[in-house]
C-alpha cells in the first residue's frame, strides 16, 4: 500500500480527505436548506403575501446566504492553503458543518411552523447536517486541536 511505516501518513491522508468530502457535503446541506427555505417564503400564504415580502425575513434570507457565501469561499481557498493542509482542512470541515447546522436551524425556525404539509420536511436538513459534523473528526475535537496552539504559549 505505501512505503514501510507510512501508515501514519497514508491514515492522515484519508482523514483529509474524508473531511475535505464532508465539508462539501455540508454545504451541499446548507445550501439544500437555504434553496427550501427561499422555495418556501416565495409561495402566497394567508392575506396574500409571501413571507420574503416581509423585510425582516428578507434579512434573514440575507444573513444566511452572506453565510453560505462565506462558507463556500472558505471552502474554495483550500487549494491556497496547502501548506497547512490537514489543520486547514480540519478547520474548514468545522466551519462548513456549523454553517450548514447554524442555516439549517434558521430555516428551520423561520419556516419549520408553517411547513407542515410539505413533501420535504426541514428537519431532515438539520438532522444531515449535525450526523456529518460527527464524522471525520467531531467538532469538539478539532476545536480542542485549534485551542492547543495558545495553550502552549
Amino acid at each position: 500500500m505505501g512505503d514501510e511505516l507510512a501508515g501514519d501518513v497514508q491514515f492522515a491522508n484519508i482523514i483529509k480527505n474524508m473531511q475535505l468530502g464532508l465539508s462539501a457535503i455540508a454545504l451541499g446541506v446548507a445550501e439544500g436548506a437555504f434553496n427550501k427555505g427561499i422555495e418556501f417564503a416565495k409561495v402566497k400564504r394567508g392575506f396574500g403575501k409571501r413571507l420574503i415580502d416581509v423585510e425582516i425575513y428578507q434579512n434573514k434570507f440575507a444573513d444566511l446566504y452572506n453565510k453560505l457565501c462565506s462558507a463556500e469561499a472558505y471552502f474554495d481557498s483550500y487549494p491556497s492553503q496547502i501548506e497547512e493542509d490537514a489543520k486547514f482542512v480540519s478547520r474548514i470541515k468545522l466551519y462548513t458543518t456549523k454553517v450548514a447546522i447554524e442555516i439549517s436551524d434558521e430555516i428551520l425556525r423561520l419556516i419549520g411552523p408553517l411547513q407542515k404539509f410539505d413533501k420535504v420536511n426541514i428537519k431532515r436538513y438539520l438532522k444531515d447536517a449535525e450526523t456529518i459534523e460527527n464524522y471525520g473528526r467531531s467538532g469538539n475535537s478539532i476545536r480542542r486541536e485549534i485551542a492547543e496552539r495558545w495553550l502552549k504559549e
